[in-house]
Order: structure tokens, then C-alpha cells, then sequence
């Protein structure tokens, strides 16, 4: 039965097909995970710059609420010192609740990013 040309040829032909449909696979999955490293790097740039841009604008406006309060407490020193307390207190309370700020959305993110499917794969395995 498997010595007639034809199943010997058909297997043949199967085998390559397989062969082609595995390298093409391999492609997809290299392309899918340069895409979600692309997604990630860009998102991890855009956070970059922005906090730049925060921390910036944050020095800015706690020089001039140190000014303000120089009026108050009645020297320059004093209300830089409160301002300052108080961005060490802010950090503080960063650094406590970091699991709940930080981390657990870092990883959802980073998660959703790598194991979410898309919907157009999906729909081309069925």
C-alpha cells in the first residue's frame, strides 16, 4: 500500500508542507514577540520622558511654594524644609504602598502586553 508512487509522493508533500507551516509559525511568533517588545520599550520611553518632564515641573512648583511659605514661616530656609518634609513624606508613602502603585500595574501591564492573543490570530487557527 505505502510503496505505490503516488502515497509515497503524498507524504512527501505532507512532510514539506509540515515543514513550511512550522518555519512560517516560527516567523509569526519572532514578529509577534518583536511587536510586544516594540509595544513595551515604547511605553517604557514614553514613561521616561514624562517623568522628566513631571520631575521638572514638580521642582519648579515646590521652589514656588517654598517661596510662598518664606512670607509665612519668615525665612527662605524654613519653607524649603517644610517642602522638603514634605516630598520625603510623599516618597515614604511611594515606597510603602509600591505594591499597589507600582508593581501589581507594572506586571498587569507587561502581562496583558505578552499574553494577551490577538483577536485576528484567533480567528485565523479556527
Amino acid at each position: 500500500m505505502f510503496s505505490d508512487d503516488d502515497n509515497i509522493k503524498s507524504i512527501r508533500n505532507l512532510i514539506n508542507e509540515i515543514r513550511d507551516y512550522a518555519g512560517l509559525r516560527v516567523e509569526f511568533l519572532k514578529l509577534d514577540f518583536v511587536g510586544k517588545l516594540i509595544t513595551l520599550l515604547s511605553a517604557l520611553l514614553l514613561a521616561v520622558v514624562l517623568l522628566v518632564i513631571f520631575a521638572v515641573a514638580l521642582l519648579f512648583l515646590s521652589y514656588t511654594v517654598a517661596l510662598l511659605l518664606a512670607d509665612v514661616v519668615g525665612s527662605l530656609a524654613g519653607a524649603c524644609a517644610i517642602v522638603a518634609g514634605v516630598g520625603l513624606l510623599l516618597g515614604l508613602l511611594v515606597y510603602i504602598f509600591r505594591h499597589t502603585l507600582i508593581m501589581r500595574p507594572t506586571a498587569s501591564f507587561i502581562a496583558r502586553i505578552f499574553l494577551e492573543k490577538k483577536n485576528d490570530t484567533q480567528n485565523k487557527q479556527q
